[in-house]
């Protein structure tokens, strides 16, 4: 009996792990753009689909390439953030980002969204 309650605690653990909150770095893309790109896998996707102002569908290309959608509240949170200043483009022309949340395959449940450089996160 021991045995199954340790296993079942064991369990509920690594359940809570698997949604945890974690930090995504990576480089703020507009995701329309990047779903009808035919060059997604150059380098310079980033500039090529950089984000602007009417842009409304987000996502976060990390520094190995990999492309994570943001999920309904992350484009909204990543929306704001663009509008009100928060996120900066670099000299490139790149808005470096961190994002604080948790991966779903390959969409990101956004908890907060917070430019390169920045003090100010929008929750």
């Amino acid at each position: 009996m021991k045995a199954i309650a340790r296993l079942a605690v064991g369990l509920c653990f690594a359940a809570g792990l698997s949604f945890a909150v974690e930090e995504f770095r990576g480089k703020l893309i507009d995701a329309a753009c990047y779903k009808n790109s035919p060059s997604k896998s150059t380098g310079k996707i980033a500039q090529t689909c950089a984000p602007t102002a009417s842009t409304v569908d987000f996502a976060l290309q990390t520094s190995s390439g990999k492309v994570r959608m943001l999920d309904a509240a992350g484009n909204a949170k990543a929306a704001e953030a663009f509008q009100k200043g928060y996120l900066k483009n670099d000299k490139d022309g790149d808005f470096h980002v961190s994002i604080m949340g948790s991966r779903h395959d390959d969409t990101l449940k956004v908890e907060s969204v917070r430019g390169h450089k920045s003090d100010t996160s929008v929750h």
